[in-house]
């Protein structure tokens, strides 16, 4: 059991580690942090634009930090956002721009490129098993949290 929880917990973190360096590395060059990559990718799977608050769902971020992602992706001229008529400022719509757009393409090149580096010697039957895995470990620790937070009141 120990050797699983430490084989878990070191492999989890390398991983994290790895992705956090490759995020910083590659958009250096456009002057961007990690969030910053995660902001422009969700953006441009939704052409119509979001809002802050599903940014912060899709990114499994805090409202501070895509409050200051989207306020450096302004100021670089990366996205625009936009209030219609009687809506509040958080629920303003942010898209890409032109630019913006050519981040994310050069960003969806590098995902596919460190996803086939990353699985190279994988089958595809194992890279099924391992994301079915992977999900089913994220959903049981999340019900294991929420118990937790249950115990606790």
């Amino acid at each position: 059991m120990e050797a699983r929880f430490e084989t878990f917990t070191r492999q989890i973190t390398s991983i994290y580690r790895s992705i956090q360096k490759i995020k910083s590395v590659e958009m250096t060059s456009f002057g961007l942090k990690g969030v910053h990559v995660l902001c422009t990718y969700f953006l441009s799977k939704h052409e119509e634009g979001l809002t802050s608050a599903q940014l912060c769902d899709m990114c499994g971020e805090d409202k501070g930090a895509i409050s200051r992602a989207v306020s450096a992706l302004k100021e670089k001229g990366y996205v625009t956002e936009t209030q219609p008529d009687e809506i509040k400022k958080y629920r303003s719509i942010i898209t890409l721009t032109d630019s913006g757009r050519e981040v994310a393409k050069y960003e969806t090149e590098k995902i596919c490129d460190v996803l086939e580096k990353g699985g190279c010697g994988l089958s595809e039957e194992k890279r099924k098993s391992f994301y079915e895995s992977l999900t089913l470990i994220c959903k049981n620790l999340e019900q294991y949290i929420n118990g937790l937070d249950d115990e606790s009141r």
